[in-house]
């Protein structure tokens, strides 16, 4: 999981990459916001390829993603992201 973590904080438009581990050592929080789009579609593309690694660790309950909703973000996290929400200040 280290591993993981710090590739994906070194990431090209990663703003900030944090993860938490909840009491009862099952639950694991992920905090991730990048740059721009762009930079969330890199990270994307990268995971896609750890993907295997990530799932073996953990099971993903919920996914939530603040963007402008572009049609091409949309696409890229269908059956990923369970909430898509655009801010307010977007």
């Amino acid at each position: 999981m280290a591993q993981l973590i710090e590739a994906a904080k070194n990431e090209l438009g990663t703003l900030v990459f944090e993860w938490s581990i909840g009491d009862n050592r099952a639950d694991i929080h992920i905090y991730e916001r990048y740059d721009d789009e762009v930079a969330g579609k890199v990270h994307l593309g990268a995971w896609g390829a750890n993907e295997p690694d990530f799932n073996d660790m953990v099971n993903i309950a919920e996914v939530t993603v603040f963007s402008k909703k572009s049609q091409e973000l949309q696409t890229v996290v269908a059956g990923l992201a369970q909430y898509l929400c655009r801010p307010r200040w977007l």
